[in-house]
């Protein structure tokens, strides 16, 4: 079956690698820091609290502008606030990078989360708009959705290879650099688009609805760090339904909301959400521990554990395209569905691992983790894409990338939980072989739950795939065409 419209011009797939770059570098900036901290910690004196704020604070200020980031983007124009977006990026990833104390430096990272809170949301409407033609939007979103997915798998290795050349600082002026590079090329690349429709802006359901989500991470973060039933995780946990409810109430009664609540009936976009979050849960929250595997537990070193980890990537960047060019002609739920499937199968693959298991064999388990997951990327996004008008894809692609991050805040959480939970001092775990093996035992069992949450996804999202749209997200379209 041939396109509607004629092959994507040279500066439609220039206007890919710009946006594809810019989310990579937002990606490598959340993932790598982590390897950051032990040399920034001794050079600024830093605390072991200041040096969990860190990743905190970026993690925290980012779930709670995304939704505003949605809004402005669809309101001011995707190509404007994407150049807003890489010029605040830049000036966060500046700040830190030359920072000579530790207020500078939590300060540069507040600012540099603002900057992915406006990039990613205008990005996806950059494609929506660059590539108008349904087949090669899908062939594109593939693509667009690889460069995420190997960003994920290999920021750290690549952010541990700068650090050993230039130092901890050399991770900030490499995403500062690269990141004014792609916003010099999206000024002149980028097709300016036309701003949305007038809208009043939803300041209280932004802060109640920005406010839950950080109120939830930051549950995450101290329930991972002092335990459930700790007084501060309780109170963030308590704080976050609270205002939960009350965004949800707001959206209700407000004539113009920053979400449109009948989105999350309609049952391909739950689709796409439920896809999103759990391949985020199962592959973020085992990846950072597998990694610890292979160094405590095989005693490999960090450049070959890397190589190993790479397979995923790799896997990912070959399939997802694929998957994209596919979706010119099936239906973006059956890659989807299967995909879960797979990457459930090399969950539950890795539980074969040991304590004297060949580093080749955790690859290869991978490589079938990384298959699974690039069949799943371009799905979640063109499904986000394929429930709103183009006027609302800023907001569509924010609520995507909520799941997302939630997905691998809370799997990171809860599989730490799960492996360490008959474990006293990690730092045992290379040293004390009865601490080897509980450690390789909780890894089994995160594993297993990984693998279990990935195939009642796939049926989850095989269910939905089959029911007719619901009728209040067809009035959100029509709302968009009278606006």
């Amino acid at each position: 079956m041939r396109s509607a419209e004629p092959r994507p011009t040279a500066r439609a797939w220039l206007s890919l690698v710009v946006v594809a770059g810019s989310l990579a570098l937002a990606v490598m900036s959340t993932n790598s820091t982590n390897l950051a901290l032990p040399g920034l910690g001794v050079e600024l004196g830093a605390s072991a609290v200041e040096l969990q704020a860190v990743v905190a604070v970026f993690v925290v200020t980012l779930a709670a502008t995304m939704l505003f980031g949605g809004w402005i983007s669809d309101r001011f124009g995707h190509k404007r606030i994407f150049l807003i977006g890489a010029a605040i990026f830049t000036l966060g990833a500046l700040i830190c990078g030359f920072a000579g104390s530790m207020p500078m430096l939590l300060g540069g990272r507040v600012i540099q989360a603002i900057g992915p809170a406006l990039l990613t949301p205008s990005s996806l409407g950059l494609l929506g708009s660059t590539f108008r033609d349904p087949g090669w939007r899908a062939f594109a979103l593939g693509l667009w959705s690889a460069t995420s997915g190997v960003a994920t798998a290999l920021g750290p290795t690549l952010g541990g290879l700068l650090i050993q050349l230039g130092g901890w600082r050399s991770i900030f002026w490499a995403v500062a650099g690269l990141t004014l590079l792609l916003g010099l090329l999206g000024w002149i690349i980028l097709r300016p688009g036309a701003p949305g429709p007038p809208r009043t802006l939803d300041l209280p359901g932004g802060l109640l609805g920005g406010g839950t989500l950080a109120a939830t991470v930051i549950f995450v973060l101290l329930a991972q760090e002092l335990g459930v039933t700790a007084w501060p995780a309780l109170a963030a946990g308590v704080a976050a339904v609270v205002l939960l409810i009350g965004f949800i109430l707001r959206e209700r009664t407000t004539p113009d909301p920053m979400v449109d609540l009948p989105l999350l009936r309609e049952p391909r976009f739950l689709a796409g959400l439920i896809g999103g979050f759990t391949t985020f849960f199962a592959f973020v929250g085992c990846m950072v521990y597998l990694s610890i595997y292979g160094q405590s537990v095989l005693g490999r070193g960090s450049g070959e554990v890397g190589l190993a980890l790479s397979a995923t990537g790799i896997s990912m960047a070959l399939t997802s395209p694929v998957i994209g060019a596919l979706m010119r002609r099936i239906d973006a739920a059956r890659p989807l569905t299967v995909g879960l499937f797979i990457t459930g199968a090399g969950m539950l693959l890795l539980t074969r691992l040991g304590t004297d298991t060949p580093l080749w064999q955790m690859g290869l388990s991978l490589i079938v983790v990384g298959v699974g997951i690039g069949c799943t990327l371009a799905p979640v996004t063109a499904l986000a894409l394929g429930a709103v008008p183009a006027s609302r894809t800023g907001m569509v692609s924010a609520l995507s990338n909520v799941a997302k991050q939630f997905g691998q805040a809370i799997g990171v959480a809860i599989m730490g939980a799960v492996i360490f939970s008959d474990i006293s001092d990690a730092n045992q775990i290379s040293r004390d072989p009865v601490v080897r093996d509980a450690f390789v035992a909780g890894l089994h069992r995160a594993l297993i739950l990984a693998g279990t949450a990935l195939l009642v996804a796939a049926v989850a999202v095989l269910g939905l795939a089959c029911r007719p749209r619901s009728q209040s997200t067809e009035a959100i379209d029509t709302k968009a065409d009278i606006s």
